[in-house]
């Protein structure tokens, strides 16, 4: 293994063998075959050794801020390592800064978290190779406690021809100006045009990221509207309106 001249084995049939060098440098590797009629032939390889050194520590994650009801996205995929390839590394999480390890090292580089109290939260990595030296990197999270959205809707009705000689009333439902101090972009919508009450779980619409939706009545009457807002974090704000539809 040393390239000394010296053979540091035996012949024996085994086809495979391990060898573990104390010291980084280039050696040749010589391997000698045997054939039961006292034969013998070499071949030689280079083996470059070099010492160990201490992976790369990256993480990065999404969204930039949240919610406690968000649950949070960490990427591990741009730590690496001159020596081990990336699939080699191991990671494991600190997601309050406390000094305490809260998960596992694993061999994976998605990993999702929910964080329990609003604050900014300390979130510590830390990636090691598979001889044991390790590198940390860290990130400030800011946490918010979810505010409900803003629920909101107008109405506006239009005579709308049906056929040939007839005439009905068209119902337009505008929720626009719903809003959400998180995201207003990312709000879903459902809608109950004949609301009767606390015992009422029934809607009319599924949710939908339309905020706009418009129908006729066939009966006419006084109707209760209902609207329902939904943000991403899955926080329902109801917002209602007596009609008299005809």
């Amino acid at each position: 293994f040393e390239s000394d001249g010296k053979p540091d084995g035996y012949f024996s049939r085994t086809k495979k063998i391990s060898h573990k060098y104390e010291n980084p440098g280039v050696y040749t590797v010589t391997v000698e075959i045997l054939d039961e009629g006292g034969l013998i032939s070499t071949t030689s390889r280079q083996v470059t050794v070099v010492e160990n050194t201490a992976p790369f520590a990256y993480f990065s994650y999404t969204p930039g801020t949240g919610t406690t009801n968000r649950i949070f996205t960490f990427n591990t995929k741009e730590s690496d390592d001159s020596q081990y390839r990336q699939q080699y590394l191991a990671y494991r999480f600190d997601w309050n800064g406390d000094g305490q390890w809260d998960t596992m090292y694993e061999k994976k580089n998605i990993w999702r978290h929910k964080f329990e109290v609003s604050g900014t939260q300390h979130v510590i990595m830390e990636v090691k190779d598979p001889e044991g030296l390790t590198t940390s990197a860290d990130a400030y999270i800011n946490v918010t406690e979810n505010v409900l959205p803003h629920a909101e809707f107008s109405v506006e009705v239009k005579e709308v021809k049906v056929g040939l000689d007839h005439v009905r009333n068209r119902y337009y439902f505008d929720a626009t100006g719903s809003t959400d101090v998180e995201n207003s972009k990312f709000l879903y919508y459902r809608w109950d045009f004949n609301y009767t009450g606390a015992n009422d779980i029934s809607f009319d619409t599924s949710f939908s990221s339309s905020p706009r939706h418009s129908g006729f009545y066939d009966f006419p009457g006084e109707k209760v509207v209902r609207l329902q807002v939904k943000d991403e974090d899955g926080a329902v704000t109801d917002a209602f309106m007596t009609i008299v539809a005809s």
